[in-house]
């Protein structure tokens, strides 16, 4: 007999925002035999992905669930449209930040972390604020549009993040030092734990991800 599955449901994410298991939910299965394993395989077309997740129970026997994932288009004109983790003492991508995400800062590599703000190519320059644990503020016009600063170009300064709650907001304009058309600008909310729980994000291996302004 086949192993019983329930799929997470259907999930519109916006733009941006990762499509890991952790942001969009995981299969669920059960049987009489156990269940040996749980698996997915995504295909993906466009903006939207069908997730096929597969069960394994003790004796072989396998059953399958689809869920399927929309990811929203992002702005093209004159938009923050998402937030990078970086690893300040290697200048490395962690990952894309989602909004709500709770990370677990013992699985970090580093404490000393920075934020880049990702924008739509038109973007001139950035007001970029981070509040809670941490706070700064400050004005950037050049890229890669960091909070923390980046001297010289792409070497991030960073700062030392500890256990809290932190707030991002970033402001775009179509001029150097935020002068030209004001355009629309992103907030998200993360948060920084000490006590792991199953709700964390528990880093594994970075997943670097080049952005040149054309």
């Amino acid at each position: 007999i086949a192993p019983a599955i329930i799929c997470p449901p259907d999930v519109i994410l916006a733009a941006g925002t990762s499509t890991d298991p952790g942001t969009t939910g995981t299969a669920e299965a059960t049987d009489a035999n156990g269940i040996d394993a749980i698996s997915f395989s995504d295909a993906v077309v466009d903006l939207v992905t069908t997730r096929t997740w597969t069960a394994i129970d003790n004796a072989g026997n396998s059953a399958e669930c689809m869920q399927t994932i929309t990811v929203e288009a992002a702005p093209t004109v004159l938009s923050v449209i998402g937030y990078t983790l970086i690893n300040a003492d290697t200048n490395e991508d962690l990952f894309d930040l989602t909004e709500g995400l709770v990370i677990d800062i013992n699985t970090l590599p580093t404490t000393h972390l920075d934020v880049r703000a990702n924008t739509t190519n038109d973007v001139g320059s950035v007001t970029l604020s981070i509040s809670g644990a941490l706070t700064n503020t400050r004005m950037e016009s050049l890229e890669p549009f960091a909070f923390f600063q980046d001297l010289p170009i792409g070497n991030y300064l960073g700062a030392d993040f500890v256990a809290g709650a932190y707030t991002l907001l970033g402001t775009p304009f179509s001029a150097d030092a935020g002068a030209g058309t004001e355009g629309t600008s992103l907030t998200l909310n993360f948060e920084l734990v000490n006590n792991p729980s199953t709700t964390c994000l528990l880093y594994t291996s970075p997943s670097p991800r080049d952005r040149q302004k054309s």
